[in-house]
């Protein structure tokens, strides 16, 4: 584990103290979870937008690499 220092605006500080104080915890273990959820959803986020576009071209019987040219050529990219 790393030691770092933040600066917190006052109305960021005073909800931290809040939770600590209702939740019995650490501020350093509450940011801490904050940042892993944080890292987590956008993690799953992208896994999920990844599999959305997973196989776009398997129906497709052009190449992506033709289909491209045909849209220069189309001049419509």
């Amino acid at each position: 584990m790393h030691r770092t220092q933040i600066y917190l605006d006052d109305r960021i500080f005073e909800f931290l103290e809040k939770e600590r104080k209702k939740t019995h915890t650490p501020l350093s273990e509450i940011i801490r979870n904050s940042i892993k959820k944080n890292i987590k959803d956008n993690v799953d986020s992208i896994i999920s937008k990844m599999n959305k576009v997973s196989g776009a071209w398997e129906k497709i019987s052009i190449s992506p690499n033709k289909y491209l040219r045909k849209m220069r050529e189309d001049r419509l990219l």
